[in-house]
């Protein structure tokens, strides 16, 4: 992207995982949708994928000569990693869902398309497909958040569906910040 981000996108885009291997304390960059994609296929060229990953974020030449075992870990606590962001900042990162469902918003479909997040967030963004495909995947995951609240904000029932799952998801977390003896800093209403 050409123009300078701010906000959340920027936070999102400058974030990485720190982890530690064989060479020391080592820290990853956010890989795309696409590597991410791969990365959770596992296998080979999964290992071989995060292999390009750990040479793109600055680290040793010989980084090729890691144990095969200790690329796989690797890739486990850098997907681990990921996940646990999105899980930290899931009012950005997260798809709000909602125990009640969100009937008659979409036309009941048994055969459904592949790349529906992807072109929502190609719409939303205005960036084409391959360039969603090759965003930063957090990005990636607040674009999609956005684009899904976006849409289901134009309909009252999309509002309504929302506020649902803002409360339920605030409401777990205040539970469990309550049982763990912290301090419930929101109140869901």
């Amino acid at each position: 992207m050409d123009c300078k981000i701010h906000g959340a996108a920027a936070f999102f885009s400058q974030t990485g995982i720190n982890a530690v291997c064989l060479r020391g304390k080592i820290s990853i960059k956010i890989c795309s949708k696409n590597e991410f994609d791969l990365l959770l296929q596992g296998g080979e060229r999964s290992a071989e994928a995060f292999l390009g990953i750990l040479e793109e974020s600055c680290l040793p030449d010989d980084i090729r000569k890691l144990p095969p075992a200790e690329v796989i870990r690797l890739r486990d606590v850098y997907v681990e990693g990921i996940c646990g962001i999105i899980e930290d900042y899931g009012e950005y990162l997260k798809i709000p869902e909602a125990s009640v469902p969100l009937d008659g918003a979409l036309p009941n479909c048994e055969l459904s398309a592949a790349t529906v997040a992807e072109k929502l967030v190609s719409e939303y963004t205005g960036l084409d497909m391959a360039q969603v495909e090759g965003l930063n995947y957090l990005l990636y995951r607040l674009y999609l958040a956005d684009a899904v609240k976006y849409n289901l904000g134009r309909t009252e029932k999309g509002i309504a569906y929302l506020n649902t799952a803002y409360a339920e998801m605030f409401a777990e977390f205040d539970r469990q910040t309550f049982l763990s003896g912290g301090i419930v800093n929101k109140v869901v209403k």
